[in-house]
């Protein structure tokens, strides 16, 4: 389990972000997005998080990139507003790439 962990955040290390963390070259809340991949690189919501971030400020290729590491993490995205994650999704032009999303359904 230690060797998995270590191995993601290996990993992330290599990214091109984190490099531009350590340098302090990203914004504060590029910086703490970035510190909870690093910190939790498994978590679904921050890989999210980070997409949208990455697609605000028009780095298309590593919000792709980010979205579909969301997806890969846990398919359909179920925790999320389904027109944020389209919204999202059209922006990048990977409305078709991503699986037809759940509803989560609410029980009163």
């Amino acid at each position: 389990m230690l060797c998995l962990a270590f191995a993601a955040t290996r990993a992330f290390r290599d990214r091109t972000a984190d490099r531009a963390a350590q340098s302090g070259g990203l914004s504060g809340p590029e910086r703490a997005v970035c510190e909870r991949i690093r910190i939790h690189p498994q978590c679904p919501r921050a890989h999210l998080a980070y997409a949208q971030l990455l697609a605000q400020l028009g780095r298309d290729g590593e919000a792709k990139r980010e979205l579909g590491e969301a997806e890969r993490l846990e398919p359909g995205l179920p925790f999320a507003p389904r027109a944020t994650v389209d919204e999202l999704a059209r922006k990048l032009g990977m409305i078709e790439q991503l699986p037809k999303r759940r509803q989560t359904e609410f029980h009163f």
